[in-house]
């Protein structure tokens, strides 16, 4: 018997490279230059890999990393992220506290090294876990298109079906600080650390002077291609004290309008049961931090 040994590794394909300094014109002439044939490269953690192994089918990367889209600025309780902002920025933030939890449930240093914040917004399942919390924070996306700027709410950008993937790049993000005892951040996986998520829940509570709470935002992540608001579990909580019984009430809702996706790290029936669970353990931690 004869055993031939060949090199499994695909071909090596060139592709043009460019790191535009304008936002505008020139980025938008490439895009239109390329269409389809090109891609965009933010941090490069999902895109990189496609390249080297000649699977992404692309003639030219355009990438974001001299647009100046680093930035991060806090105004206040304002905070305006750059799409080009790399994870461990995040990480080392001391004024980004109520973030830290979710950015170190993502990858591992070296993944957070790369990864940036638009990327992260873009990502379908299984990542994207930040963008779990700040759909819960109401956060605001800034684009840039053909015809200048626009701003398109987080919830609206994933709940629209039918949202263009071409002909508008992100710019930033920007939402209000919460403080630390009024958002939440649970991560279900397989292992504890550098694992996609099976379920993700994101809270931010806001109560009265009263204890009553007077808004509510639940947000679901790893059930579904994008992460998506539990306005069930919202209506369950809102007008009522954050005690046990809106808390169980809440999470027998929190599924309800949702069907769950089934996939290599999880069934939909098993998604489907720990939803409850796992929003049920978020409030309950919000809920120990206001006593």
């Amino acid at each position: 018997m004869i055993s031939v040994l060949t090199n499994s590794r695909p071909p090596r394909v060139c592709l043009q490279r460019f790191h535009p300094i304008l936002l505008q014109p020139i980025p938008w002439r490439l895009f239109e230059q390329f269409n389809e044939r090109a891609v965009i490269l933010a941090g490069g953690t999902l895109t990189m890999p496609e390249i080297n192994l000649g699977s992404s089918g692309r003639e030219a990367v355009i990438s974001l990393d001299r647009l100046g889209l680093d930035q991060i600025i806090i105004d206040d309780r304002t905070v305006r992220l750059g799409a080009m902002v790399r994870l461990v920025e995040l990480a080392s933030a001391r004024a980004l506290i109520p973030l830290h939890k979710a950015v170190a449930s993502i990858g591992g240093p070296a993944i957070r090294n790369m990864a940036t914040v638009g990327g992260n917004i873009c990502a379908r399942h299984p990542y994207g876990d930040l963008a779990t919390l700040l759909l819960a924070l109401d956060a605001q996306l800034t684009f840039s298109t053909t015809r200048g700027t626009e701003v398109v709410d987080l919830t609206a950008f994933y709940a629209a079906e039918d949202r263009p993937r071409r002909g508008r790049l992100i710019l930033s993000v920007q939402f209000q600080l919460p403080a630390f005892q009024e958002v939440v951040f649970q991560k279900l996986g397989r292992r504890c650390v550098n694992t996609p998520s099976i379920v993700t829940v994101a809270a931010r509570i806001t109560r009265n002077s009263a204890g009553v709470v007077d808004r509510a935002c639940v947000a679901l992540g790893g059930v579904g291609d994008n992460p998506m608001r539990s306005y069930a579990a919202e209506e369950a909580l809102i007008g009522k004290a954050l005690d046990d019984e809106s808390i169980g009430s809440a999470a027998q809702k929190a599924a309800a309008g949702i069907a769950p996706l089934t996939d290599s790290y999880a069934s939909a029936w098993y998604r489907s049961r720990v939803i409850p669970i796992q929003v049920r353990r978020a409030l309950s931690e919000l809920q120990a931090v206001a006593t």
